[in-house]
């Protein structure tokens, strides 16, 4: 009987991990205010990614993710105000969107960008 617990139990484990595998903890739509040459931390269920922007010049600014620990890019990407493009991490897909920039003369400016899951 022991024996029986233990391999349900093993068996309901394995099926709550697969099914949540490879996902990123994002609130859809969410803004992310984040400064230019910042970057900006996502939990991922594969490993956690960071999100970098560069400089943000004329309207455009370098958009990276990359993985923490595998050092993996997920997205590289000059991307301008306004913008969406999806990207893939593991076995689910997202879009990314450049939903404004606050650029200021005397200090540093943002950019505010937001995600959601995308179905494939």
């Amino acid at each position: 009987m022991q024996q029986l617990k233990y391999c349900i139990c093993s068996c309901l484990c394995i099926l709550f991990l697969s099914c949540s595998a490879g996902s990123l903890e994002i609130t859809e739509d969410e803004e992310i205010k984040l400064v230019q040459r910042g970057t900006h931390l996502i939990k991922g269920s594969e490993g956690d990614v960071e999100l970098m922007i560069g400089d943000i010049t004329e309207g455009i600014t370098k958009v990276e993710i990359q993985g923490i620990e595998n050092e993996k890019f997920y997205y590289r990407k000059a991307m301008e105000e306004g913008e969406d493009d999806e990207f893939q991490y593991e076995s689910f897909h997202y879009r990314i969107k450049i939903n404004s920039f606050e650029e200021h003369l005397m200090h540093d400016d943002f950019a505010f960008i937001s995600f959601r899951a995308v179905k494939k």
